[in-house]
């Protein structure tokens, strides 16, 4: 049985690595406004007066941050400290029972062996759902926005200018992507403020959308030079079109090949041999 110490350096050692999983494994996303006020607030006297605590500060600010980014991601909207309490509690939890579990087995080297796995799991199952997540709501709305650009490219077929065939589709569209584009676009005429083309831009890369960011590119030349947008958006379109069917082939390909194997191999074998089996039998016996 392992000591009470033994359980106590695996309970640390699990939540120091919790700490760096957590810190090195989730992906850093770039800087924005709000993040450059902050810093020039930590370039003030005040802020530069306490290192440590500064550092300590941004270290976890940066985390924040970056769980907030990839929580939005997927479309969740849990807070992110509520999030890394409860991810650090789970790490933690993990590595306290693999290390005792492993320190029942192999001693003190088990236990710090076991802990540290268990400290290492539960952050990657957690990035590994997350970035499911994120695909997932990626391709609903690569999915919503096909139908959007279709609708557009009516509206201006029937005279209609850019930016009120935009604003018409997008009032009478309920989807999660028309929802976003019109607070962008809600956003764009208040005064100050970017532009539709350049608040979009962000909002596909923000998404990981880039046919949304070939849309602000495409308003852009409107906007700048006057060129027309409606065989741009019906390029667009079409392009979405494409990659879609080519996912639902992909897609069914793939559930073929999974119904097929299986079907073969339990189904059409043992069906082969029964039918075979006289006819090898046979010819055992003329040979033997």
């Amino acid at each position: 049985m392992p000591e009470p110490a033994h359980l106590l350096v695996a309970a640390a050692a699990g939540g120091c690595a919790a700490v760096a999983a957590l810190a090195l494994l989730w992906p850093r996303r770039a800087a924005g406004a709000r993040e450059w006020l902050r810093r020039r607030g930590r370039n003030t006297p005040a802020s530069r007066a306490l290192p440590g605590g500064a550092l300590t500060g941004s270290v976890y600010r940066r985390l924040r941050e970056t769980v907030s980014t990839r929580l939005a991601g997927a479309g969740r909207d849990e807070p992110p400290g509520l999030a890394i309490a409860l991810g650090a509690a789970a790490t933690l939890a993990s590595a306290i029972a693999a290390g005792a579990v492993a320190g029942v087995l192999g001693g003190l080297a088990g236990s710090l062996a076991g802990g540290l796995l268990g400290a290492l799991v539960v952050p990657a199952l957690l990035l590994h759902l997350v970035a499911a997540a994120t695909a997932a709501r990626r391709r609903r709305l690569l999915a919503e926005l096909g139908p959007i650009l279709d609708l557009v490219s009516l509206e201006l077929s029937g005279g209609s200018p850019p930016m009120l065939a935009l604003e018409s589709v997008l009032a009478r569209s309920r989807s999660e992507l028309a929802t976003a584009i019109r607070a962008q676009l809600i956003g764009s005429r208040v005064a100050g403020s970017a532009s539709l083309d350049g608040r979009l831009a962000a909002l596909g890369d923000r998404l990981g959308l880039p046919p949304l960011q070939s849309l602000a590119m495409i308003l852009g030349l409107s906007s700048d030079y006057g060129s027309g947008v409606g065989e741009g958006l019906r390029a667009l379109a079409a392009d979405l079109r494409r990659a879609r069917r080519r996912h639902v082939i992909e897609v069914s390909r793939a559930a073929l090949n999974r119904v097929l194997i299986p079907a073969a191999v339990g189904i059409l074998l043992p069906f082969m041999a029964i039918l075979l089996f006289p006819a090898v039998a046979v010819l055992v016996r003329s040979f033997g």
